[in-house]
C-alpha cells in the first residue's frame, strides 16, 4: 500500500511540533507501507522561503518529493490579516477574501496540489497534516474521498474562517493528537460523523546524560528550560517577563536555558542563557531535558506538545499554562507536573517544584510513566496502521 503524507516543511533540521510528528510517523510507517512525503521547499514558516532543491531526496529513509512555493509570507499577508481579523466580522469575509488569504499566508505551492489531482490514482490514501496551510486545504479539496487529516487544531482566529466548515466535514477520516483536540473539533463543526480517532504521537526513548549537556554549554547552576520557537505565537515573551520577575523576588541561583529559534528580542540578562538552535529529537534535547529541573510550557494553544513529552521520557516535571486546556490536560492525567494561570501561581508552583527534590522524583517517575503507557512508538504505530488500513478499505 502507498501512502502520500502531505506537509508543509519536512527535514531534519525543521523546528516545529507538525513536522516533527510527520516525520517520525514517516519514519516508523516505513516497515509497513510504500511512504512518499510531497512538501514543499520551505524551511521558515514565517516567509516559506524556497531553501531546499526541488524535487526527490531520501531523508532517514524516507522518499520526500519537494515542490517550489511560487510566492513567500510578506505585506499581503499581513493586509489580509489585519482586514479580515481585526477589521471585518470574520462570519462576514467573502469565500474570495478567504482564498485570497489562505495564499498569502502560504505556502503555496499549486504544483504540489497539481501533483496530488494528476497522480492521484498511485496512491491508496493521503495523509494531510495542518488544517491551516495551504497544501492541506487544497489537497483535502483535491482528493477527499482519500483523505485523512492529522489537523493539530486548537481554538485560533483562522479556524473560524467558513473554509474550514468545508475541510473539516469532506475527508475519509481525522486522527487527532488529542481528547481535548477531538472536542473541540467536533464541538465547532458537528463532524463527529467521519471516521475519527485519537492516536497522538510516539516519543523517541533515548538514552540521556545531564553532565555532558552541562559540561558542552557550560553550565554550573540550576535551570529550568524551554524548547520551541522563541515567539510570541508560542507565550515565550510572557514567559520571560514572569521569568525576570521571578528574579527579582526570588535571591536564588535558577537561570532560564531557551532552545530554539528566536522571533522575538531576549533581554540581556545574567540569569537567561540561549543556546539556539539544537535540531529536535537531537541527544543534545534529550540531555537537556533530563539535566533541567523543570521544563516549562507557556504556550496557551496547543494540540499536542511535543516538548513537554519529551521532558516527560526523560523522569523531568513541567509546569504549564493552564489557559491552554491539552497542556492541563497532560499535567492532570500524567500527575507530573502544574499548571499556572497567572504570575502569583507559576512563582508559587515553581517554588514548590525546584524545593521539593522528592516531589520532583515522584513527577519524574508518573511521567515516564505516562509516556510509556501512552506514547510509546511501538503502541502509536500500530493504532496508526489499524486506522489507516480501516479508511484504505472503505475508499
Amino acid at each position: 500500500m502507498k501512502i502520500g503524507i502531505v506537509v508543509q516543511r519536512y527535514g531534519k533540521d525543521i523546528l516545529g511540533g507538525a513536522e516533527n510528528i510527520a516525520r517520525g510517523l514517516s519514519e516508523h510507517l516505513l516497515k509497513y507501507y510504500d511512504i512518499e512525503v510531497l512538501t514543499t521547499c520551505a524551511k521558515d514558516y514565517s516567509t516559506w522561503k524556497n531553501i531546499y532543491k526541488e524535487g526527490i531526496e531520501i531523508i532517514d529513509g524516507v522518499k520526500v518529493r519537494r515542490f517550489k512555493n511560487l510566492s513567500i509570507r510578506g505585506l499581503m499577508f499581513k493586509l489580509l490579516d489585519y482586514y479580515i481579523f481585526k477589521y471585518k466580522n470574520i462570519r462576514d469575509v467573502s469565500f474570495n477574501k478567504q482564498f485570497k488569504y489562505i495564499e498569502a499566508q502560504g505556502p503555496y505551492s499549486p504544483e504540489l496540489i497539481k501533483y496530488v489531482k494528476d497522480h492521484k490514482d498511485e496512491y491508496n490514501v493521503f495523509l494531510f497534516f495542518t488544517y491551516l496551510y495551504y497544501p492541506t486545504i487544497f489537497g483535502v479539496i483535491t482528493v477527499p474521498e482519500k483523505s485523512i487529516i492529522i489537523p493539530t487544531a486548537h481554538n485560533e482566529a483562522p479556524i473560524y474562517l467558513g473554509i474550514f466548515k468545508i475541510l473539516f466535514r469532506i475527508p475519509k477520516g481525522i486522527i487527532y493528537l488529542s481528547e481535548d483536540e477531538k472536542e473541540f473539533v467536533e464541538k465547532t463543526f458537528k463532524n463527529s460523523y467521519i471516521e475519527n480517532e485519537v492516536i497522538g504521537s510516539g516519543v523517541d526513548t533515548i538514552d540521556s546524560d545531564p553532565e555532558t549537556f552541562r559540561k558542552k554549554h557550560n553550565i554550573k547552576s540550576r535551570f529550568i528550560l524551554y524548547s520551541g520557537r522563541i515567539d510570541k505565537g508560542k507565550g515565550s515573551h510572557i514567559l520571560i517577563d514572569y521569568f525576570l520577575k521571578y528574579k527579582q523576588k526570588q535571591k536564588n541561583d535558577i537561570k532560564l536555558v531557551l532552545i530554539g529559534k528566536k522571533y522575538i528580542d531576549i533581554p540581556v540578562s545574567d540569569d537567561i542563557i540561549y543556546l539556539g538552535y539544537i535540531p529536535p529529537n537531537s541527544k543534545d534535547i534529550f540531555d537537556a531535558n533530563k539535566s533541567a529541573y523543570v521544563t516549562v510550557h507557556p504556550s496557551s494553544t496547543e494540540s499536542l506538545c511535543l516538548s513537554l513529552l519529551e521532558s516527560l521520557s526523560q523522569g523531568t516535571p513541567v509546569l504549564v499554562n493552564g489557559n491552554c486546556t491539552v497542556l492541563k490536560s497532560h499535567c492532570l492525567r500524567s500527575k507530573s507536573g502544574y499548571f499556572y494561570l497567572d504570575y502569583n501561581q507559576f512563582e508559587e508552583k515553581l517554588n514548590l517544584l525546584l524545593e521539593n527534590e522528592n516531589l520532583r522524583n515522584e513527577m519524574g517517575k508518573n511521567g515516564k510513566e505516562y509516556i510509556n503507557n501512552n506514547y510509546s512508538w511501538d503502541k502509536i504505530e500500530k493504532r496508526y496502521v489499524n486506522f489507516i488500513d480501516r479508511i484504505a478499505m472503505k475508499i
